[in-house]
């Protein structure tokens, strides 16, 4: 598995996996109309089948497919701690 976020690419299993984990696990609170352009995540996630799979956030709002926004009401801290330590890593 491959991992795409911050504009570099890691195949750190161990954090790819806590990070697809936390990811999976996060709740979604309200849809809202609360916009923040100028600073958003990108993570990708890329298996061995060249399936993929990615996450937008928007300063600590979940952004769907539609463009949809969400409040993150229970996760974030988990996948941006995660985040921070693989980025630490590099």
């Amino acid at each position: 598995m491959w991992l795409y976020a911050y504009e570099r690419y890691s195949e750190d299993e161990e954090y790819i996996t806590r990070l697809y984990e936390a990811i999976s696990q996060m709740k979604l609170g309200e849809k809202t109309e609360a916009r923040v352009y100028d600073y958003s995540d990108a993570i990708e996630f890329t298996f061995s089948d060249g399936s993929k799979e990615r996450y937008i956030f928007e300063a600590g709002m979940y952004v769907d497919e539609q463009q949809n926004h969400y409040a993150v009401a229970e996760g974030i801290e988990q996948i941006r701690s995660i985040l921070n330590e693989l980025m630490a890593k590099k």
